[in-house]
């Protein structure tokens, strides 16, 4: 569902969890397409905001990849990135810059047990190397 179609209103708050997460994938896209649903998308929600309303949002531990990086206040250097972390710093400083109440979690790859974990990632095809697919569910 397209963020202009959705209705905030009487929600304290908003999960956003949407755009495009996979590094493949946004490598294959054009930048714009990739930029409209992974930054466009997320602001034409937040807009929608009254001052009483959050939106916590994905973003990615990926940010901090090839950088000097010790504190929230350092700034990434956007030319080190690929698309994927290069449209996520372009959604994080997009939805700042709107002066709403938000939070931006820059989650890191997370491994474990499920049936759907991603075994391309390094993390995961180490573990089901140590412990073969066993009914996870």
């Amino acid at each position: 569902m397209k963020a202009s179609a959705i209705d905030v209103t009487g929600y304290d708050a908003i999960l956003y969890f949407a755009g495009v997460s996979r590094k493949a994938d946004c490598e294959r896209m054009e930048y714009s397409e990739l930029y409209n649903a992974t930054v466009t998308e997320l602001e034409t929600l937040v807009k929608k905001l009254d001052d009483r309303q959050i939106c916590v949002y994905a973003s990615t531990g990926s940010l901090y990849y090839n950088q000097s990086i010790t504190t929230e206040a350092d700034t990434i250097d956007v030319t080190r990135l690929q698309k994927y972390e290069t449209a996520m710093a372009a959604r994080e400083h997009v939805i700042s810059s709107l002066g709403k109440r938000t939070i931006g979690l820059r989650m890191g790859t997370v491994i474990g047990q499920s049936k759907n974990v991603r075994p391309e990632l390094l993390y995961n095809g180490l573990y089901y190397a140590a412990f073969p697919y066993r009914d996870w569910e």
